[in-house]
Formats: structure tokens, C-alpha cells, sequence
């Protein structure tokens, strides 16, 4: 289990957020006794994280951590950091992630795998995986060994490995967005094609 100390706002408390192996908890309201939101690791059905820069007059003035959980009565636990002025929760954000996908992500993604090599269609974000390879939400579809993932800041893209103009964009902030760019990039490896994301 780890523990953690969040700053969630320049003018609020401290907030503690635990992550188990079985669940997580964050202290997001006020009412003594009852200060934490826990969601069991059983309900969690996805994950998705972001980072945005608050731009004040040209000036960085925050940084704003985002994680969020969707169970499967379709609430939301929403995790939010924040920085000031050059102060950096980047070290803090990214063991939560790690933490984040180690216990409750990499088993949703195990079991969509398993899905897969069971020979049924994956479908994440409006992409089909299917054994031929991906179908992309405008009805294009490129064949495994075409296939390459480029990622950047704010999301990734998924293209035709000789013709980058085919492809689709995907937003880190969506839900599945996490699950589709793991399962995608676990299937290049086993298929053992090249990684071109650089």
C-alpha cells in the first residue's frame, strides 16, 4: 500500500490519497468521519491521466496532475495535483501513475488480452482490434504489420508505419485511451514488429 500527501489547491489542506492493492482512497471532502471516497479494486473498469500547463500573461503559474477512475456504476473518482510557479509534482505524479498502473490498469489490460488471443474483436476508443490488425473510427484499416504508435504530450497517435497521413490521434484525457495504446503496443511486441515510436 503507499500513501500520499497530494496539494490539491494553492489555498486548501493537504490531501491524503491511498493506493492498495485492493482499492483506492482519497480524501476529497470535509466531513468529519467521513473525509475519504474509496472505490474496491473490483469496481474499477478504467483509468485515464493528464497534465495541463495554466498559462497566466505568457507566465506558467500551475501545473495541474490529473488521474481519474471509472467504476462500473459510471462514477468518477477524480484525482487532481497542482503546482506553482516552477514547483514540480512531476516525481509525485509519476510514482501514482506507476502505482495506478501496476495495481488496478496492467489486470484490465491482461484481460483484454485475453480477449483478443481468444480471437474476439477489442474495441477501445471506437478503434476494432482484430486479428488482421485495426479499424479506425473513419472506417480505415491497416493490417498489424503496418502498424506504428508515436507518442507525445497530450496523446498518441496510431499510423501506417510508410504512410504517417494515414492515422488516428488520441487524447491521454479519453477513457480507454490507456488501455487501447497498451494493448495495442503489447500486440506489436508479440507480433515482434518494429516500435517506431522515437
Amino acid at each position: 500500500m503507499k500513501e500520499f500527501i497530494l496539494k490539491t489547491h494553492l489555498f486548501d489542506r493537504s490531501r491524503k490519497l491511498i493506493l492498495a492493492p485492493d482499492y483506492v482512497a482519497f480524501e476529497n471532502k470535509d466531513l468529519k468521519d467521513n473525509e475519504f471516497t474509496r472505490i474496491e479494486k473490483a469496481d474499477i473498469i478504467d483509468f485515464r491521466w493528464h497534465v495541463e500547463q495554466i498559462i497566466w500573461y505568457e507566465i506558467s503559474v500551475c501545473t495541474r496532475y490529473v488521474i481519474a477512475f471509472k467504476t462500473q456504476n459510471n462514477t468518477e473518482l477524480k484525482v487532481t495535483l497542482r503546482s506553482y510557479f516552477r514547483a514540480s509534482q512531476l516525481d509525485i505524479f509519476n510514482d501514482i501513475l506507476n502505482t495506478c498502473w501496476d495495481n488496478y490498469c496492467a489486470p484490465l489490460v491482461e484481460n483484454l488480452a485475453d480477449t483478443f488471443y481468444n480471437d474476439q474483436d477489442v474495441i477501445l476508443c471506437n478503434h476494432t482490434l482484430n486479428q488482421q490488425g485495426i479499424i479506425f473510427p473513419n472506417g480505415s484499416q491497416l493490417n498489424w504489420d503496418d502498424v506504428s504508435v508515436k507518442d507525445y504530450h497530450s496523446y498518441f497517435t496510431i499510423y501506417k508505419t510508410n504512410t504517417p497521413d494515414i492515422h488516428t490521434r488520441i487524447s491521454s484525457k479519453d477513457y480507454e485511451a490507456v488501455k487501447l495504446w497498451s494493448l495495442t503496443k503489447s500486440i506489436l511486441r508479440d507480433l515482434k514488429i518494429q516500435d517506431h515510436n522515437h
